[in-house]
């Protein structure tokens, strides 16, 4: 069965999506120009709020004159002044009915842009941004955020400050990372603002709510009230930008009533925030099922031991569900010390090696003492096939048994494309009679795509590896974990998991001090004394087998793989 990478967006892709994102949010930026004039016969205003950027209004109709800074010119539902206000909101409408050419044409082309340098930042940036699922979702959200925006500022006098764009920002760190939130957040808030149009001040305003929120968020995992006071810190961020705005363009705060949601700029932003982090709970679990993550409530029940799949590893290849248990606990701190899921790793651990449950014989961690590998009969070539078919295998068992897509992943990118060295090795040295090259002992995975499953990739080497120790010392493990995770890094395995070099860093020194502790010491018992210098005298060792234990006793150094 041949394993399939998760569809990727290329750049033809990032341009069709960055072209349809700007066709989508055309109408919605422009919804309020292709219907009737905005008021009735009776002078009340009936179809849409009409507002603008922060404007000066000129009343020469009155003696004297008068200046006036207004951002909501009339709300939707109030009573026009025939003499006064009618001829301005129809002279203010025949101006923009129908929208001009170059209106539609600089709304377009500014979508457009933004659509093309967030699919390339997704692409080029994100280590998952590039799966096309992920840009069709996000793309989708920031659309659906702006037809909501649209209608709150045409239905409602509600300032512009007031919508909390915070929230996406907020659930996309949570289930995504902050790089991704963070240009997610520009988007959006140069979007919203040309809903009302083009206003700077509130683009300004609501991008700092955003980035705001997502400054906040450092800790991992981020729990409902992490959110909550990200939202809340986002709202004073944008409060603060909000004064440093009006004191650069007036020299003062503006003239609002401190006490009414409705006239307070000021008022609205902390509102927005703190509106943000409220939503945030709410929204994200909706946007970590369209991104395809896995629920909490899914993973505890794929991580019940006495799961169908797992009771099969655990009877069929005993030798192999130890090898993953003490697997599930390594990663399991690993990711806790980077901040990744460390959940669904743990997950990823159980059901990695799935596949060799259905012939077992062939891995060496299910051999009994003493058993002829049944790889001593076979050639190379075929030894690697039977090796390589617990990653394919598993994928299919665990799709007909329908395992989420998240845990399919370790299955197929725990070994990645990397190279079988054993049996490529003794392909040379019998002398590569059918001519293979290395691209035949390479394993049919992927490298891995994620933090979680790099992680797991890392500790399947590095478990392995650490039962060949003879002297488990701290140099002997701290040199063993380095060069594994060297080696990945060498051979381009962790290129697209996006784990950084301080990722690896602390990845290494959690591994290290799990091993260290594994290898713990234990009392030697008199009996095993006695065996061990009878051993001695019968091959003639004349040591020190009858020197008295020190006052703290002798010890056994041995692995502990249940830990």
């Amino acid at each position: 069965m041949p394993i399939r990478a998760r569809p990727q967006a290329g750049w033809w892709v990032g341009l069709s999506l960055a072209v349809a994102f700007a066709a989508t949010l055309l109408p919605v930026a422009t919804a309020e120009l292709w219907g009737p004039r905005p008021f009735d016969r009776g002078g009340r205003v009936t179809g849409f709020s009409i507002r603008l950027p922060e404007v000066v209004v000129y009343r020469d109709l009155v003696s004297p004159p008068t200046v006036e800074f207004r951002r909501m010119v009339f709300a939707h539902g109030e009573q026009l002044d025939r003499r006064r206000d009618e001829p301005l909101v129809a002279a203010f409408e025949a101006s923009r009915r129908p929208p001009a050419i170059g209106l539609m044409l600089g709304l377009a082309l500014a979508d457009f842009m933004l659509g093309l340098m967030f699919t390339a930042y997704l692409r080029n940036f994100g280590h998952r941004g590039r799966q096309l699922r992920t840009q069709l979702v996000i793309l989708g959200a920031i659309v659906v955020t702006a037809a909501i925006a649209k209608a709150l500022l045409l239905l409602t006098a509600l300032p512009v400050f007031l919508f909390p764009i915070g929230t996406l920002a907020i659930a996309l760190a949570a289930h995504h990372d902050r790089q991704v939130a963070f240009a997610t957040t520009v988007v959006a808030a140069l979007v919203v603002a040309s809903l009302v149009p083009v206003d700077l001040v509130a683009a300004l305003v609501l991008l700092m709510q955003g980035l705001g929120a997502v400054m906040v968020l450092r800790r991992r995992p981020i729990r409902q009230r992490f959110m909550v006071l990200a939202g809340v810190g986002g709202g004073f961020a944008a409060a603060l930008a909000y004064a440093a705005l009006y004191f650069l363009l007036q020299g003062r705060l503006p003239a609002d009533d401190p006490s009414s949601l409705l006239s307070s700029g000021l008022l609205a932003t902390v509102a927005g925030g703190a509106l943000s982090g409220a939503l945030s709970p709410m929204v994200s679990p909706l946007l970590a099922w369209a991104l395809g993550h896995v629920s909490r409530p899914r993973l505890i029940e794929l991580a019940n031991l006495s799961h169908p799949m797992l009771r099969q590893i655990a009877t069929r290849a005993p030798g192999t569900w130890a090898h993953s248990l003490a697997m599930a606990n390594m990663a399991e701190v690993a990711a806790t010390a980077i901040g990744a899921d460390a959940l669904l790793t743990r997950v990823g651990a159980y059901y990695h090696d799935l596949g060799k449950s259905l012939h077992p014989e062939y891995y060496v961690e299910n051999f009994a003492p003493g058993e002829v590998s049944p790889h001593d009969a076979l050639a190379p070539e075929e030894s690697a096939q039977k090796i390589f078919s617990h990653c394919s295998e598993g994928v299919r068992m665990g799709e007909e048994a329908g395992l989420p897509t998240a845990v399919l992943d370790f299955m197929h990118m725990h070994h990645g494309n990397g190279l079988l060295e054993y049996f490529w090795h003794k392909n040379v040295e019998i002398g590569n009679p059918r001519g293979l090259g290395e691209r035949d002992f390479r394993y049919p995975g992927i490298p891995p795509q994620t933090k979680e499953t790099a992680i797991l990739a890392i500790c399947d080497a590095v478990e392995a590896a650490s039962r060949t120790l003879k002297e488990p010392d701290e140099r002997s493990i701290t040199q063993l974990v380095q060069r594994i995770v060297f080696g990945k890094l060498r051979l381009g395995q962790l290129d697209e998991s996006g784990l950084t070099s301080s990722d690896l860093k602390l990845l290494s020194s959690a591994l290290i001090d799990t091993l260290r502790n594994s290898f713990h010491v234990r009392i030697e018992y008199p009996w095993q004394r006695e065996e061990r210098a009878a051993a001695a005298r019968a091959s003639g060792d004349s040591g020190p087998q009858g020197a008295p234990p020190s006052a703290t006793g002798r010890f056994l150094v041995e692995p502990r793989l249940d830990s």
